[in-house]
């Protein structure tokens, strides 16, 4: 279940939030320095977290002292493209070593090293390997796409597995729903025939985070109102 977040200030505008992409870009910042943004990281410790004018002011400040190193903070995903190679829609990596997209015998998702696809049963698929951290008879393999070809599934691995432009055969995997995406340029449910691995900076990725904060701080400032962050 997705969970949501609101920012609002009194009297003014409210943003609609992702509680999982809130949290996932919590992460990123206090991997750039927990003890430098301490206001931000505190919200969502508790449920409502309200902070007046003077206050809005230094969490604005954070906000424009880590902002400009997120550019250089790849964030892994899911590019999701039709037949021709068109892009339908993106997911991005929550910077957990949990699998995105799960079904009954395996599950996937954007890890560094690149698409991260977990199995269960024996004998594995070809180039896929038991490790530290896995159930027994699971076994995993990282991929730079993903195919879906007449209802099968191919995926071509990463050089770092062995890989090279041959694909090799995949159990069937899911598809999460247009929903379930950070970014869709579609509805319904699309035809997906790639899924690609690919590598955005963390500044595009929380774009819409960044401009609710930024609003939401400036907006207190201009009409001296509380704001207010609230998790659902």
């Amino acid at each position: 279940m997705r969970t949501k977040s609101q920012l609002a200030v009194q009297g003014g505008t409210a943003h609609a939030l992702s509680g999982q992409q809130m949290a996932a870009f919590q992460r990123i910042i206090a991997e750039l320095g927990a003890d430098r943004f301490p206001l931000f990281l505190r919200l969502g410790a508790t449920e409502r977290l309200r902070v007046q004018p003077v206050t809005a002011r230094s969490l604005l400040a954070e906000l424009e002292s880590f902002i400009p190193d997120l550019s250089e903070v790849d964030v892994p995903g899911l590019s999701f493209r039709d037949g021709s190679g068109a892009e339908l829609g993106r997911m991005y990596s929550r910077g957990l070593s949990e699998a995105l997209v799960r079904g009954s015998d395996a599950a996937y998702g954007p890890m560094p090293e690149g698409i991260r696809v977990v199995v269960k049963g024996f004998p594995p698929p070809p180039g896929f390997r038991s490790g530290p951290g896995l159930e027994p008879l699971h076994y995993e393999c990282y991929f730079r796409e993903l195919r879906v070809t007449t209802g099968d599934w191919q995926g071509v691995r990463t050089a770092e597995m062995g890989g090279s432009d041959m694909p090799v055969p995949l159990p069937q995997l899911p598809v999460p729903p247009v929903t379930q995406w950070d970014v869709a340029r579609v509805a319904g449910r699309p035809a997906v025939a790639v899924i690609a691995f690919t590598r955005t900076p963390a500044n595009e990725v929380y774009r819409d985070l960044i401009h609710a904060f930024t609003s939401a701080c400036n907006e207190s400032l201009r009409l001296k109102a509380p704001l207010e962050y609230r998790r659902d």
